[in-house]
């Protein structure tokens, strides 16, 4: 799993990309996005995006949990993903353990990679 700014990312053919922001600029929502009322600074954010994730995993019928279930498939079976966020500046086409600072993707991206080797088994 790679992490892509919408910023600037060229796709390769090689790739499948992933939106995980709220609705903007031609993006419909991705059922990943930050919702709008966590605030704070970056690691307080990231904290409560974890938080809520975690919660909404619990749930194996919610959306965000069968998106998490989709992408990791997609990973499980070869395929390269690349995850899409704004914030991700920075981070053009660096893995997950390599970004210059944390963002909700790179959370996204340990939880997926983590489900793909339990359906890989």
């Amino acid at each position: 799993v790679r992490i892509g700014s919408v910023w600037r990312h060229h796709r390769s053919d090689d790739e499948v990309r992933v939106y995980t922001g709220r609705k903007c600029r031609g993006y419909k929502a991705s059922p990943l996005g930050k919702p709008a009322r966590f605030k704070g600074g970056r690691e307080l954010v990231l904290e409560q995006y974890r938080s809520w994730l975690k919660g909404k995993l619990q749930d194996k019928t919610s959306p965000q949990a069968r998106e998490i279930l989709r992408i990791s498939e997609l990973v499980a079976s070869g395929c390269q993903v690349t995850l899409l966020c704004w914030c991700a500046k920075d981070a053009e086409g660096l893995s997950t353990e390599d970004l210059p600072h944390t963002c909700h993707a790179q959370i996204i991206g340990e939880v997926v990679e983590k489900v793909a080797v339990r359906l890989k088994s």
